[in-house]
């Protein structure tokens, strides 16, 4: 429930002639001075809007999207992806930051679309079935981990649905599934493709290069999961929030230990760089969460239909928060000051 006592500060503003949308990511890769650039997805099309940081307009235009509906495509998730050049011609330097948005789902294969004008730059492929969770490591450009129903070359009997980078090793991912917790891989260097702008798809088959598997046991099945700065934020099947302590290379069990236990969360869900969330339960009610070091709530409000949310975005100065209801409506909110 809201509580009164945290103002409603956030203004609500509603997108303009986009439908049935099932997933949002936030570009946390720009800074706050620029334009906040959020992707969205919705049955087989990509769209891509900005707003501007203090006056909160929207450049969104509905006509402006990828689209692979020829192919039968239904994306579930999203991620932006970064590409950073430079070169030095005649002394002097110059850079350039690209910036992509993947999209997967039940078509088995990632699409990298080019976040400027919508045209699709290539596919990435090695799935077999739909592919559930899409993820860029937080700090460096070219890395990017993904995850699907039926086939991982990780050694585990289980099916996945869950990825994310350790925030403080790239050579580690965690996962979560069918299996009781959250697994840690230790991967070799080997394990890594080149960037993967230009790679040729090849699977792996010497499994040697996944290395040493840890298991956090968290006495639940994980649906959805978080890497944070100093935890692990799951989303269990009881629908628990509950954060834990990072699992670390050669952690023992008191450093496994859970941490906070928060009110029942029904979206999707994406921190910023300061480990803010926004939350949203199956009422409508939107919560903006500090799991750094405060771990305190920021501020409530509700979506006025009262339906259960299913995915958010929020930016890195927390002043916008993208929600997506269960009927495919995404809505702006936006704080000023």
């Amino acid at each position: 429930m809201v509580n009164n006592n945290i103002p409603p500060v956030y203004e609500r503003y509603q997108l303009p002639q986009i439908v049935g949308i099932s997933a949002v990511a936030y570009n946390s890769f720009l800074a706050n001075t620029e334009n906040h650039n959020f992707a969205l997805a919705g049955s087989a099309r990509v769209y891509g809007f900005s707003v501007h940081p203090k006056s909160f307009e929207v450049d969104c235009d509905p006509n402006k999207f990828y689209s692979d509906e020829a192919a039968n495509e239904s994306f579930r998730v999203l991620c932006w992806g970064w590409v950073y050049h430079k070169r030095v011609r005649n002394g002097k330097t110059k850079v350039r930051n690209d910036f992509y948005i993947l999209a997967g789902g039940v078509g088995h294969v990632i699409r990298v679309i080019n976040s400027h004008n919508f045209t699709l730059h290539k596919t990435l492929d090695g799935h077999r079935d739909t592919v559930t969770d899409i993820r860029s490591y937080h700090n460096s450009d070219s890395l990017i981990c993904s995850a699907s129903t039926k086939f991982n070359p990780i050694p585990t009997p289980t099916q996945f649905c869950c990825v994310d980078f350790d925030w403080h090793d790239h050579y580690a991912i965690l996962s979560c599934g069918q299996e009781r917790g959250v697994r840690r891989f230790t991967l070799s260097k080997e394990a890594w493709r080149p960037r993967w702008l230009t790679y040729s798809s090849t699977r792996t088959k010497d499994m040697a290069v996944y290395g040493q598997v840890q298991t956090l046991d968290v006495n639940s099945n994980v649906k959805f999961f978080q890497c944070l700065d100093k935890a692990i934020l799951t989303n269990c099947d009881n629908e628990d929030l509950v954060l834990f302590n990072y699992l670390r290379q050669g952690a023992n069990e008191n450093q496994r230990t859970r941490i906070a236990t928060f009110p029942p969360t029904t979206s999707r869900f994406e921190p910023n760089f300061h480990d803010v969330v926004a939350l949203g339960n199956d009422q409508g009610e939107i919560t903006i969460q500090d799991f750094g070091f405060r771990r305190n709530v920021l501020f409530q409000f509700q979506d006025p239909p009262g339906l259960p949310i299913i995915a958010t975005a929020i930016s890195n100065n927390n002043s916008l928060v993208i929600t997506i209801n269960n009927q495919g409506q995404a809505t702006i909110w936006g704080r000023r000051g």
